[in-house]
């Protein structure tokens, strides 16, 4: 299988273009972000694990990803994607750090989120009454949710979590009924989620992760 990301966090006394001293503040590690084409089309879904110190809104991350047509995030209160293109009438929104987006990109290639260590996210997962779609990031923090089974039993009132394929193009459910297969999951990964009812997640936090324990997260797979 393809890899999707790595993470590798630099020590504090390191002296390279992503950290230095050993001041917190400073960049502490990069997320690494294979991007897909697959001949046809190149969706992918990435996030934004680490600081946006760097990328505040949608048309510095759009400038940043090599090839990228179009940057998109998911507006759960109205159940729909908003879309950047870099066009000068295009509105645009900010970046989040531990959000996901969707980017499209006319060839493969390679794009590296920097940054440095945030507090875990909180999402509000919204349900309007009709669909309840929402986009989430598995926090760092979440290592012991490795799989989609319990991932899906840690979100409340979920009843559809899905990844996107970026090699056939697709997004893969699993609904908890025992005939799904299942699948792992990854922190710093995006998925998205289907609420019954609105709610927030995560309910409670797990130890954040300093630098040495990244050191120990290095590779997540494309699987």
């Amino acid at each position: 299988m393809k890899k999707l990301i790595a993470i590798i966090a630099i020590l504090a006394f390191a002296t390279t273009v992503f950290a230095t001293e050993s001041d917190p503040s400073e960049t502490v590690g990069f997320v690494k972000w294979d991007l897909i084409h697959n001949g046809t089309s190149g969706y992918n879904i990435i996030a934004v694990p680490l600081g946006t110190d760097m990328v505040t809104t949608c048309d510095i991350l759009f400038a940043n990803i090599p090839n990228c047509n179009t940057l998109s995030k998911y507006d759960a209160a109205n159940q729909g994607w908003v879309a950047y293109d870099g066009m000068p009438w295009t509105p645009t929104w900010n970046i989040e750090s531990g959000h996901s987006y969707m980017a499209h990109a006319t060839l493969s290639g390679t794009w590296y989120s920097l940054g440095d260590l945030q507090t875990p996210p909180v999402f509000s997962l919204i349900n309007d009454g009709t669909s309840g779609y929402n986009m989430i990031m598995l926090p760092l923090d979440k290592v012991a949710l490795n799989m989609c089974d319990l991932l899906f039993a840690d979100i409340p009132n979920c009843n559809t979590l899905s990844k996107y394929d970026a090699a056939n193009q697709g997004w893969i459910a699993y609904d908890g009924m025992p005939w799904t297969p299942t699948w792992s999951t990854d922190i710093g990964r995006g998925y998205m989620v289907h609420v019954t009812t609105s709610g927030t997640w995560p309910t409670s936090k797990a130890s954040a992760p300093g630098k040495i324990q990244l050191i120990k997260i290095r590779k997540l797979n494309n699987k």
